[in-house]
């Protein structure tokens, strides 16, 4: 079989998807490239999406269709590798869609001499894409890898194409311990075992998030998931030798960003939290070990009263911008 002629199992999760799971299939259906395995999961969907799901696969056989209780993204996802043949794995979310070229354009790139292809996406406001298109060694892409966190290249599993072989060999699956952030674990994991990646400056794959904003709801576990995230990450630098200046540096600031992105969550303006409540959780962030020795590394405005403790500076700060918010949006009814 010739590389174009590879199989590639396309996984589609989906949970509550009704208004969006018909594009995404079919975004998959329209692709040039027409050797897929279309494998879509339902994890425990309460609308009617599975309906448009089992219409859409009685006129395409390439389409899979398996149902399963509640589990979260991350169980959906590992189930559809379970059930994947293609010699590629693709993801798409139930919420996004693709360019007709996408698969085609990822095949191209996916060389013999590539273990996995990383592209650009379009979300709403903006296009992320790599700088260029080159295949790198793995040397040069460690050499560069906290950028590629920072430019948010990184952590999602849809902009990329996987071969399944590898993802089999090591055993490679989706954790079900962590509620956001698991897909840069899950790639972390991948990246352990790459050798040359493959860039392409295109961007076919388009991300809708305004359904998926966390700033739309209080997360308690958001801060200490970051930070695990954070500790991961720093470790899987050293155990590839790569923990260089810049990319340690890249990483705390991206460590700071998740922070201060951790406390506006508190304080957004749907928070079920008291005023003592947020006070209570922005010391215990502000006062963090990691944090404080993080944030001794940059020089910010943020940073100042990070390093000074000046926890109730932040909480008058937070509050005010929560209450400016609040106005903007009875504004905007």
């Amino acid at each position: 079989m010739q590389m174009n002629e590879a199989l590639v199992s396309v996984i589609i999760p989906m949970y509550n998807a009704e208004a969006t799971i018909k594009r995404a299939i079919q975004s998959v259906q329209a692709q040039t490239y027409k050797n897929l395995d279309i494998i879509v999961i339902d994890d425990g969907s309460t609308d009617h999406g599975s309906k448009q799901v089992q219409q859409l696969k009685k006129t395409d056989d390439r389409i899979q269709f398996f149902q399963q209780n509640n589990q979260g993204p991350s169980m959906a996802r590992n189930k559809g590798l379970i059930h994947a043949t293609g010699a590629f794995i693709q993801f798409v979310d139930a919420d996004d869609w693709i360019q007709p070229t996408m698969t085609a354009q990822l095949v191209d790139m996916m060389t013999a001499q590539s273990d996995l292809v990383i592209c650009g996406y379009e979300t709403e406001d903006k296009t992320i894409r790599p700088r260029a298109t080159c295949l790198a060694p793995r040397v040069k892409w460690l050499e560069k890898i906290s950028a590629l966190y920072e430019q948010t290249l990184l952590p999602s599993p849809c902009n990329k194409m996987y071969r399944r072989a590898l993802i089999a060999e090591y055993n490679i699956l989706f954790s079900s311990q962590f509620s956001i952030g698991e897909d840069l674990l899950f790639n972390l994991d991948y990246l352990r075992h790459c050798g040359n990646i493959a860039f392409t400056e295109a961007a076919p794959y388009k991300y809708c998030y305004e359904a998926r904003s966390l700033t739309r709801q209080y997360e308690p576990t958001l801060f200490p998931i970051q930070k695990s995230l954070h500790e991961y990450f720093v470790r899987f630098l050293y155990e590839q030798d790569s923990a260089t200046t810049r990319n340690i540096k890249t990483a705390n600031r991206i460590f700071l960003h998740s922070t201060a992105y951790a406390i506006s969550n508190v304080y957004q303006p749907k928070t079920p939290l008291s005023y003592k409540q947020q006070y209570k959780v922005l010391q215990s962030i502000v006062l963090d070990e990691t944090v404080q020795e993080v944030a001794r590394t940059e020089d910010s405005f943020f940073t100042f009263f990070i390093r000074k403790r000046g926890i109730f500076c932040l909480h008058i700060f937070y509050t005010l911008k929560s209450f400016v918010k609040k106005i903007i949006r009875r504004q905007r009814g």
